[in-house]
């Protein structure tokens, strides 16, 4: 589908979304990248993809999205009993759930209920997007990395990303903080 950006209208109803960050999968991991954003898109008059509303995966656990109705008379949001697509921004890259479970436990519901609250189960996304170590202070930064997907890794302390000292004053492969003073043997 043709997706529109995550911009939305507030407006005069909603329906609260609970999603825990460790079931939003993206190629099979979660959670998904951080600053990646999971909205929530319903079908306008025109048949386009509408964002009403979304959370920024910040690191949080938990994250509660809070999902707008459309107001009487206008088609800027969602109608009751409308199904909610779940749509994943990386970066400028726009990916649609393939799979999506939601809570069917008394008192939640799967499709748009203004006023209403729902819950993800599951939700799994996946394609191709420019992921890796945005740290450019770690072993394996990578410069052309547009999300940071939690791959990074660092060296030991005292140690270069090779296992090499970075302090060994008389270069016998001994860092000079591991060093026994008097001791000869290397």
């Amino acid at each position: 589908p043709d997706l529109g950006d995550m911009d939305f209208t507030i407006t005069d109803a909603n329906m609260t979304v609970q999603v825990s960050a460790d079931v939003i999968f993206m190629n099979g991991t979660a959670p998904a990248p951080e600053t990646s954003m999971l909205g929530a898109y319903y079908i306008n008059d025109s048949g386009d993809y509408v964002n009403a509303g979304y959370a920024t995966l910040d690191g949080s656990a938990q994250y509660a999205i809070a999902v707008w109705a459309s107001e009487s008379n206008l088609d800027n949001g969602f109608a009751e009993g409308e199904d909610i697509t779940w749509v994943l921004q990386i970066g400028d890259d726009l990916f649609v759930a393939d799979a999506v479970s939601m809570s069917t436990a008394i008192g939640f519901s799967e499709t748009f209920a203004a006023n209403g609250f729902g819950q993800i189960i599951s939700v799994q996304f996946s394609g191709d997007y420019a992921g890796g170590c945005t740290d450019n202070t770690a072993c394996n930064y990578d410069d052309t990395a547009v999300v940071d997907d939690n791959s990074c890794t660092y060296a030991d302390l005292g140690l270069d990303c090779d296992g090499n000292c970075l302090a060994d004053a008389d270069g016998d492969g001994i860092c000079d903080d591991d060093e026994i003073s008097g001791c000869t043997d290397n």
